[in-house]
Protein backbone atom coordinates (compact mmCIF):
# COMPACT_ATOMS: atom_id res chain seq x y z
CA UNK A 1 0.00 0.00 0.00
CA UNK A 2 1.07 3.46 -0.83
CA UNK A 3 1.97 6.22 1.66
CA UNK A 4 1.73 8.59 -0.68
CA UNK A 5 -1.32 10.75 -0.53
CA UNK A 6 -1.77 11.25 -4.70
CA UNK A 7 -1.76 7.37 -5.34
CA UNK A 8 -4.26 7.39 -2.44
CA UNK A 9 -6.77 9.54 -3.66
CA UNK A 10 -6.17 7.88 -7.02
CA UNK A 11 -7.02 4.49 -5.25
CA UNK A 12 -10.32 6.04 -3.38
CA UNK A 13 -11.60 7.21 -6.46
CA UNK A 14 -11.31 4.85 -8.81
CA UNK A 15 -9.27 6.34 -11.38
CA UNK A 16 -8.23 3.88 -13.29
CA UNK A 17 -6.90 5.32 -16.11
CA UNK A 18 -4.74 7.35 -14.13
CA UNK A 19 -3.41 4.33 -11.93
CA UNK A 20 -2.59 2.39 -14.98
CA UNK A 21 -0.61 5.26 -16.68
CA UNK A 22 1.12 5.62 -13.74
CA UNK A 23 2.54 2.16 -13.54
CA UNK A 24 3.50 1.97 -17.18
CA UNK A 25 5.07 4.75 -16.80
CA UNK A 26 7.15 3.18 -13.81
CA UNK A 27 7.89 0.62 -15.76
CA UNK A 28 9.35 2.42 -18.36
CA UNK A 29 11.73 4.01 -16.02
CA UNK A 30 13.64 0.82 -15.69
CA UNK A 31 14.08 -0.15 -18.99
CA UNK A 32 15.30 3.26 -20.73
CA UNK A 33 18.31 3.93 -19.79
CA UNK A 34 20.82 2.73 -22.43
CA UNK A 35 23.53 1.76 -20.48
CA UNK A 36 23.94 0.09 -16.77
CA UNK A 37 26.19 2.32 -15.58
CA UNK A 38 28.57 -0.79 -13.85
CA UNK A 39 29.60 -2.64 -16.66
CA UNK A 40 29.89 -5.75 -14.19
CA UNK A 41 26.05 -5.58 -14.35
CA UNK A 42 25.71 -4.73 -17.50
CA UNK A 43 23.07 -6.98 -19.48
CA UNK A 44 22.26 -5.80 -22.58
CA UNK A 45 20.80 -8.90 -24.32
CA UNK A 46 18.53 -8.78 -21.19
CA UNK A 47 17.25 -5.32 -21.26
CA UNK A 48 17.14 -5.36 -25.14
CA UNK A 49 14.32 -8.04 -24.76
CA UNK A 50 12.89 -6.54 -21.87
CA UNK A 51 12.52 -3.19 -23.79
CA UNK A 52 11.17 -4.79 -26.91
CA UNK A 53 8.51 -6.67 -25.21
CA UNK A 54 7.64 -3.85 -22.93
CA UNK A 55 7.57 -1.50 -26.34
CA UNK A 56 5.09 -3.68 -27.97
CA UNK A 57 2.83 -3.78 -25.11
CA UNK A 58 2.69 0.39 -24.91
CA UNK A 59 2.41 0.45 -28.75
CA UNK A 60 -1.16 -1.93 -28.43
CA UNK A 61 -1.86 0.34 -25.08
CA UNK A 62 -1.57 3.42 -27.28
CA UNK A 63 -3.72 2.23 -30.00
CA UNK A 64 -6.34 0.81 -27.71
CA UNK A 65 -6.76 3.88 -25.80
CA UNK A 66 -9.66 6.03 -26.14
CA UNK A 67 -9.38 8.74 -23.74
CA UNK A 68 -7.48 11.70 -25.26
CA UNK A 69 -5.79 13.21 -22.76
CA UNK A 70 -4.18 9.25 -21.85
CA UNK A 71 -3.94 8.28 -25.75
CA UNK A 72 -1.04 11.45 -25.46
CA UNK A 73 0.49 10.32 -22.61
CA UNK A 74 0.96 7.14 -24.00
CA UNK A 75 2.43 8.00 -27.29
CA UNK A 76 5.07 9.82 -26.00
CA UNK A 77 5.87 7.07 -23.71
CA UNK A 78 5.80 5.13 -26.31
CA UNK A 79 8.42 7.71 -28.70
CA UNK A 80 10.61 7.56 -26.16
CA UNK A 81 10.95 3.74 -25.48
CA UNK A 82 11.26 3.40 -29.44
CA UNK A 83 14.31 5.95 -29.15
CA UNK A 84 16.39 4.01 -26.75
CA UNK A 85 15.06 0.52 -28.17
CA UNK A 86 16.15 2.18 -31.42
CA UNK A 87 12.94 1.68 -33.23
CA UNK A 88 13.07 4.82 -35.83
CA UNK A 89 9.84 3.61 -37.51
CA UNK A 90 8.09 3.00 -34.82
CA UNK A 91 9.00 6.69 -33.62
CA UNK A 92 7.86 7.79 -36.75
CA UNK A 93 4.75 5.76 -36.92
CA UNK A 94 3.44 6.95 -33.86
CA UNK A 95 4.16 10.45 -33.81
CA UNK A 96 2.22 11.11 -37.12
CA UNK A 97 -0.48 9.15 -35.53
CA UNK A 98 -0.81 11.29 -32.16
CA UNK A 99 1.24 14.52 -32.91
CA UNK A 100 2.27 15.66 -36.13
CA UNK A 101 -2.03 17.56 -36.27
CA UNK A 102 -2.01 18.02 -32.61
CA UNK A 103 -1.86 20.92 -30.31
CA UNK A 104 1.56 22.33 -29.88
CA UNK A 105 1.83 21.95 -25.94
CA UNK A 106 5.11 20.36 -24.08
CA UNK A 107 3.93 16.63 -24.70
CA UNK A 108 3.97 17.03 -28.99
CA UNK A 109 7.84 19.04 -28.21
CA UNK A 110 9.09 16.25 -26.44
CA UNK A 111 7.86 13.78 -28.90
CA UNK A 112 9.20 16.01 -31.73
CA UNK A 113 12.97 16.01 -29.59
CA UNK A 114 13.15 12.46 -30.15
CA UNK A 115 11.53 12.59 -33.75
CA UNK A 116 14.00 14.88 -34.74
CA UNK A 117 16.25 11.52 -34.68
CA UNK A 118 14.55 10.47 -37.93
CA UNK A 119 14.50 12.73 -39.90
CA UNK A 120 17.29 14.06 -42.12
CA UNK A 121 18.63 17.84 -43.81
CA UNK A 122 16.60 20.93 -43.28
CA UNK A 123 13.55 19.00 -41.97
CA UNK A 124 16.36 18.21 -38.65
CA UNK A 125 17.41 22.10 -38.86
CA UNK A 126 13.66 23.67 -38.91
CA UNK A 127 12.32 20.92 -35.46
CA UNK A 128 15.82 21.80 -34.04
CA UNK A 129 15.30 25.67 -33.67
CA UNK A 130 11.79 25.07 -33.10
CA UNK A 131 12.39 22.91 -29.99
CA UNK A 132 15.29 25.24 -28.83
CA UNK A 133 12.38 28.39 -29.04
CA UNK A 134 9.53 26.47 -27.68
CA UNK A 135 10.62 23.65 -25.38
CA UNK A 136 12.72 24.73 -22.43
CA UNK A 137 13.17 21.52 -21.56
CA UNK A 138 14.81 20.53 -24.30
CA UNK A 139 16.37 24.21 -25.57
CA UNK A 140 20.48 23.09 -24.89
CA UNK A 141 19.65 19.52 -25.81
CA UNK A 142 18.61 20.67 -29.12
CA UNK A 143 21.59 22.47 -29.87
CA UNK A 144 23.73 19.72 -28.31
CA UNK A 145 22.28 16.70 -30.58
CA UNK A 146 21.29 18.75 -33.82
CA UNK A 147 23.77 21.52 -34.14
CA UNK A 148 26.29 20.79 -36.87
CA UNK A 149 25.35 21.07 -40.50
CA UNK A 150 23.02 23.53 -39.73
CA UNK A 151 22.65 25.89 -42.61
CA UNK A 152 20.36 28.60 -42.14
CA UNK A 153 20.09 29.39 -46.07
CA UNK A 154 18.44 25.89 -46.03
CA UNK A 155 16.81 26.47 -42.89
CA UNK A 156 15.02 29.69 -44.02
CA UNK A 157 13.94 27.95 -47.26
CA UNK A 158 12.03 25.32 -45.26
CA UNK A 159 10.31 27.66 -43.07
CA UNK A 160 6.79 27.74 -42.93
CA UNK A 161 5.55 31.23 -41.64
CA UNK A 162 7.91 34.14 -39.70
CA UNK A 163 7.68 32.57 -36.64
CA UNK A 164 9.57 29.51 -38.08
CA UNK A 165 12.03 32.36 -39.83
CA UNK A 166 12.43 33.96 -36.52
CA UNK A 167 13.10 30.64 -34.70
CA UNK A 168 15.68 29.59 -37.12
CA UNK A 169 17.61 33.00 -36.66
CA UNK A 170 17.10 32.09 -33.16
CA UNK A 171 19.29 29.02 -33.66
CA UNK A 172 21.96 30.57 -36.03
CA UNK A 173 22.13 33.54 -32.93
CA UNK A 174 23.05 30.68 -30.24
CA UNK A 175 25.84 29.18 -33.05
CA UNK A 176 27.36 32.30 -33.75
CA UNK A 177 30.39 33.96 -30.93
CA UNK A 178 30.80 37.03 -32.95
CA UNK A 179 28.14 39.86 -33.01
CA UNK A 180 24.75 38.82 -34.40
CA UNK A 181 22.30 41.92 -34.43
CA UNK A 182 21.35 42.03 -37.67
CA UNK A 183 20.19 38.20 -36.60
CA UNK A 184 17.98 39.49 -33.65
CA UNK A 185 16.28 42.28 -35.90
CA UNK A 186 15.04 39.92 -37.85
CA UNK A 187 13.99 37.32 -35.32
CA UNK A 188 12.12 40.77 -33.61
CA UNK A 189 10.59 41.57 -37.70
CA UNK A 190 9.43 38.35 -37.90
CA UNK A 191 8.49 37.33 -34.25
CA UNK A 192 8.45 40.76 -31.65
CA UNK A 193 7.16 38.04 -28.83
CA UNK A 194 9.52 35.52 -29.37
CA UNK A 195 10.46 34.30 -25.88
CA UNK A 196 14.04 33.01 -27.01
CA UNK A 197 14.58 37.01 -27.76
CA UNK A 198 15.43 38.40 -24.66
CA UNK A 199 18.15 36.09 -23.74
CA UNK A 200 20.07 36.30 -27.19
CA UNK A 201 19.80 40.38 -26.71
CA UNK A 202 20.82 40.06 -23.12
CA UNK A 203 23.89 37.51 -24.70
CA UNK A 204 24.85 40.05 -27.33
CA UNK A 205 25.13 43.08 -24.48
CA UNK A 206 27.37 40.55 -22.68
CA UNK A 207 29.61 40.30 -25.53
CA UNK A 208 30.15 43.86 -26.36
CA UNK A 209 33.31 44.21 -24.20
CA UNK A 210 34.85 41.88 -25.87
CA UNK A 211 34.17 43.19 -29.39
CA UNK A 212 34.84 46.72 -29.00
CA UNK A 213 38.26 46.15 -26.41
CA UNK A 214 39.10 42.99 -28.34
CA UNK A 215 40.19 41.14 -24.68
CA UNK A 216 42.85 38.36 -24.73
CA UNK A 217 42.62 34.19 -25.48
CA UNK A 218 40.60 34.19 -22.38
CA UNK A 219 37.75 36.16 -23.87
CA UNK A 220 34.10 34.99 -23.53
CA UNK A 221 33.76 34.49 -27.27
CA UNK A 222 36.89 32.21 -27.52
CA UNK A 223 34.88 30.23 -24.71
CA UNK A 224 32.41 29.48 -27.68
CA UNK A 225 28.80 28.69 -26.32
CA UNK A 226 29.22 28.75 -22.67
CA UNK A 227 26.41 31.64 -21.97
CA UNK A 228 24.28 28.87 -23.63
CA UNK A 229 25.54 26.05 -21.35
CA UNK A 230 25.35 28.17 -17.94
CA UNK A 231 21.81 29.04 -18.67
CA UNK A 232 19.36 27.83 -16.81
CA UNK A 233 17.53 25.55 -19.59
CA UNK A 234 17.32 22.09 -18.55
Amino acid sequence: KSGNEFIQYLYQNKKNDAIGYLKMAKNCEAVNNVFEADTWERNEVANANERTILLNKLVQMTQKEHNPYFKRKYAFLTIRLAYYAGEMDIIKTVFDANFDAGKKDYLYNWSLFFYTFTQSGADVMINAANLMANCPEKTYASYYYFHEGFKISEALQQAKNKTEIANVYGYASIQKVDKTLDYLKEIYKNNPKSEILGFLLLREINKMPDITLKTPENSSLEKGHESLKNFNWL
